[in-house]
């Protein structure tokens, strides 16, 4: 029997013209990383997911 994996579909797309940037919204940094790299580094941490598919745009 095949055991059910939990994927994480992160969903990076879009720009950032509204905070008044021409880099799109995943890049902006935080706290000296990129926003991307937070989301992915919670969905690392999480025991729930298996894997990570990361969709930009």
């Amino acid at each position: 029997m095949t055991s059910l994996r939990n994927v994480a579909v992160v969903l990076a797309g879009g720009t950032g013209t509204r905070v008044g940037l021409s880099i799109p919204k995943q890049l902006i940094k935080i706290a000296g990383k990129p926003i991307i790299e937070h989301t992915i580094a919670a969905m690392q941490q999480s025991p729930l997911v298996d894997e990570i598919l990361v969709l930009m745009a």
